[in-house]
């Protein structure tokens, strides 16, 4: 069956959500995004894809892009890499970047130059795993709270070091802040 693209969330969680769901840390990101989008109701042009190697097999592979920015890829085998890359060359022919975790995203770029090493790691990124969670003794006097319009600023600043922090130093986080505080998806 191949790569199926589409610009529907919740096609895309009922196609993908099963694989991605089986390893929840290696796909926090597409889990996240699609979320937000689906929570948001967002109608930003968003292409979403999945794969699966055959009509009656499971959905194995997936893959986000919000334009402007490239397409994360999920976790996937590197076949599904390699045939991701004419179905995008054939979307987006000014592609010239993805993200992904090293071997998906190498198998990706090997199969778009047509050789290996014909491209570079431009940055890494790790997601840390909390083992054991010591909550402080005495706790902290306080609770988490529905962040407001008044909290903004903070978090807007916020988001946008942690962006910087991650590789995009150009990035404002005043429109996901402010997106987020309206939904009712913030808290502080």
């Amino acid at each position: 069956m191949g790569w199926q693209l589409t610009g529907d969330v919740e096609e895309f969680r009922t196609a993908a959500g099963p694989c991605l769901a089986r390893e929840p840390a290696r796909s926090t990101l597409l889990l996240t995004i699609s979320e937000s989008l689906r929570g948001s109701g967002a109608t930003a042009p968003v292409r979403f894809g999945y794969w699966r190697e055959s009509d009656d097999a499971p959905v194995t592979a997936g893959f986000v892009q919000t334009p402007p920015l490239r397409p994360l890829l999920g976790p996937m085998p590197d076949r599904a890499a390699r045939e991701l890359v004419p179905v995008l060359r054939a979307v987006d022919p000014s592609l010239n970047s993805v993200q992904g975790e090293n071997a998906c995203a190498e198998a990706f770029a090997a199969e778009w130059t047509g050789r290996s090493g014909g491209w570079q790691v431009s940055h890494q990124v790790r997601l840390f795993r909390l083992g054991v969670l010591t909550p402080p003794d005495p706790a902290p006097a306080g609770r988490a709270r529905l962040a407001t319009d008044g909290d903004l600023p903070l978090v807007a600043e916020w988001m946008s070091a942690f962006a910087a922090d991650t590789g995009q130093p150009d990035a404002d986080g005043t429109r996901a802040a402010a997106e987020r505080i309206a939904d009712g998806r913030l808290r502080v």
